[in-house]
């Protein structure tokens, strides 16, 4: 059984956002351009491209209700999304990468 722990969301920036640190039961986890870990930490000495992936994941189960709250958050606060990727789990093993 499949189950949603996390997004990826993807805004549209050329600089590291200052997006919600948390939202609900979602933790922003990494943010990364071009495939590099830019937050948290120092970032990489490189010029960005306009696409930020800002990951969020949960401890445990999350709802697409979650997920669409995050959305409009973010909305909200003057960011645009370009692309949201949910995470899921099956059988406590984790269904998309840990690039980091």
């Amino acid at each position: 059984m499949f189950k949603l722990v996390g997004v990826d969301v993807y805004l549209q920036s050329d600089r590291i956002p200052d997006a919600p640190q948390e939202h609900g039961p979602l933790r922003l986890v990494f943010i990364a351009n071009r495939g590099m870990k830019v937050w948290p930490g120092e970032p990489p000495k490189m010029q960005f491209l306009d696409l930020m992936r800002l990951r969020y994941e949960a401890e445990g189960e999350v709802s697409d209700s979650d997920v669409e709250s995050l959305l409009a958050a973010l909305t909200g606060g003057g960011f645009t999304w370009a692309k949201a990727q949910k995470l899921f789990e099956q059988d406590g093993e984790r269904k998309y990468s840990q690039p980091y």
